[in-house]
């Protein structure tokens, strides 16, 4: 696979030293983005590092990539990843032990973001908030999701991003490659189309980019070569407040083959039904990658009870769903069936028949199985909506097994579609202009922020939803974490000495009435409908307090369970 890449990188308007560093190794195919920080060209230091000691891993393990080259099957594929996640826990490693080891260097590490593309396949590892951008056929989309403060902030619902320039600290990160000893690394991979392009930069200049207007329009330069520099003056003329890395990397003399063809015909299929809506571009890719396509002859059975299972969806054709000699149902183009054989162990006792000549997408319960076990998050979200799905089901009175069977798509557009997937922004043809800032105001020094007690330290440091911290504040944070650390070892030490004696009081509490009125009194009637029917532990056998009532309150503090627990 050829490809033509150019890079760049500038400190900007504000700052005289570069922590930046950059990669592009043609012979390798390699290509990388690092943004370091620390004080006393400790940043410089840090992304420098991890570029030579990442690109030094994979050239000592050479040969496991061209194994790939040879023989590109989804176990070396796997290979290629995990040899990705050691070159970057080696690079991690080795900036942590010089930190440790130069006290002027105490805290340095950096971002990482890499490329690396074998036959036809593309391989991402990324740590930090540098960004790999995706240009294809005139859809732009981020493949790289930042690790910082903001972005986690973002996605619990505690920021809105109208709240994001109130920040004081909206470029801490939340990994960063060597301020830790370990760190843990997104890897991914999927095939590459023709004429794909790839762009990979620092945040000093997707920090200027609103929305994916100027993105695409820098991308989109006939003239591949200028790319990089268009990139730089663009972030220069918005204010220029950070160092400035573009790599653009584009495909070249890529013939149209039936995997691509058949790429670009799945993908809309797949974001059509309904357990794949709101997954980003980067998932529905990687479940994509899963699906073959079958042909089937008229007549031919293309699934029955005995046969691998997998989620099948109609093309082109049709096709018939026989129980017995009766047909029950026919599924045309767009629909599905094999979804409950997927996600359960259910068996029906069916032939699904070709009716004419028919085109099958097919995506078997081992390989979806396999790659969920590997993504929690793209595993979460495809329960999510098959939750969804069989809960509506339920609730229109369908039988889910004749459901099932006649391949209904009950709720087309049961989820918003994620925007990643239909995004698409007409870009005027102009000079394009970054939002505007004070060219000479530097953006305050980074910070790596440990999220293992994150909700108590955006609590502590005044982090929250509507409440930002204020600058008078930020004096006061280190004061409060160091009171955190004491008060996390206090705090579980009191509340289970408290739990212990309030549990040994129930005890004996219960123990004292059991011997009393096990004989003599009899349960309580049931509660009238329509009226509460607890069964509390606190008490005597049955009874029930009333809410408010001191027992009740004492019921509902030592007891461990729900109501209906027993």
């Amino acid at each position: 696979m050829e490809c033509s890449s150019f890079g760049a990188t500038d400190p900007g308007r504000v700052r005289e030293n570069n922590e930046d560093a950059h990669l592009v190794d043609a012979g390798l195919s390699l290509f990388m983005v690092c943004d370091g920080m620390g004080g006393h060209a400790a940043g410089e230091v840090a992304s420098s590092t991890a570029i030579r000691v990442v690109r030094d891993h994979l050239t000592r393990n050479i040969a496991l990539l061209e194994h790939y080259r040879s023989t590109p099957t989804p176990s070396a594929a796997g290979e290629v990843r995990d040899l990705l996640v050691r070159a970057v826990s080696d690079a991690c490693a080795r900036i942590h032990r010089m930190a440790q080891e130069n006290a002027a260097r105490r805290g340095m590490g950096t971002t990482l973001s890499l490329l690396l593309l074998i036959r036809r396949r593309a391989f991402i590892a990324h740590v930090g908030d540098s960004r790999i951008y995706l240009l294809r056929q005139d859809n732009l989309h981020q493949l790289t999701e930042d690790h910082s403060l903001v972005n986690e902030l973002l996605k619990r619902g505690q920021l809105t991003a109208e709240e994001i320039n109130d920040l004081p600290i909206k470029n801490a990160l939340t990994r960063a490659v060597g301020v830790y000893e370990l760190v843990e690394v997104d890897v991914n991979d999927f095939g590459v189309l023709p004429d794909d392009r790839f762009l990979l930069c620092s945040d000093g200049l997707h920090g200027y980019f609103d929305g994916i207007a100027a993105a695409k329009a820098l991308m989109r330069a006939d003239d591949l070569r200028s790319v990089p520099h268009h990139c730089i003056d663009f972030a220069n003329r918005g204010g220029g407040r950070d160092n400035i890395t573009a790599i653009v990397v584009g495909l070249k003399n890529l013939a149209d083959d039936q995997h691509s063809r058949q790429f670009r015909t799945f993908l809309p299929l797949l974001s059509e039904l309904e357990f794949f809506q709101n997954l980003t571009y980067k998932e529905l890719m990687r479940v994509a990658d899963l699906a073959s396509a079958k042909t089937s002859r008229e007549g031919e059975v293309v699934q029955k009870t005995g046969m691998e299972p997998a989620l099948n969806v109609v093309v082109t054709g049709s096709v018939l769903v026989r129980h017995g000699t009766d047909v029950v149902a026919r599924i045309l183009p767009g629909r599905y069936f094999g979804l409950l054989q997927v996600v359960t162990s259910a068996s029906i006792e069916l032939d699904y028949v070709a009716e004419q000549n028919t085109q099958l997408l097919r995506i078997t319960k081992k390989d979806l199985l396999n790659v969920l076990s590997q993504d929690s998050r793209l595993a979460a979200k495809m329960l999510w909506n098959i939750t969804q799905v069989l809960a509506l089901r339920s609730q229109l009175g369908v039988d889910l097994g004749e459901a099932e069977n006649q391949g209904h798509r009950l709720i087309p557009l049961l989820l918003n579609r994620s925007s990643e997937v239909t995004a698409s922004v007409a870009v005027e043809k102009k000079t394009l202009e970054p939002p505007q800032s004070p060219p000479r105001q530097e953006r305050a020094p980074r910070q790596v922020v440990d999220l293992t007690d994150d909700a108590k330290l955006i609590e502590a440091t005044g982090v929250t939803t509507r409440h930002p911290l204020e600058p008078a504040q930020t004096q006061e944070i280190a004061g409060k974490k160091d009171l955190l650390t004491e008060n996390a070892q206090a705090e579980p030490r009191a509340e289970a000495s408290k739990r212990r004696d309030a549990f040994a009081k129930l005890r004996s509490m219960l123990e004292n009435d059991a011997e009393k009125t096990a004989a003599e009194e009899p349960l309580p009637d049931p509660a009238p409908d329509g009226a509460p029917s607890r069964k509390l532990r606190a008490g005597r056998m049955g009874e029930r307090h009333a809410p408010g009532s001191p027992e009740e309150k004492t019921e509902r503090m030592v007891s461990p369970y729900n109501d209906e627990d027993h």
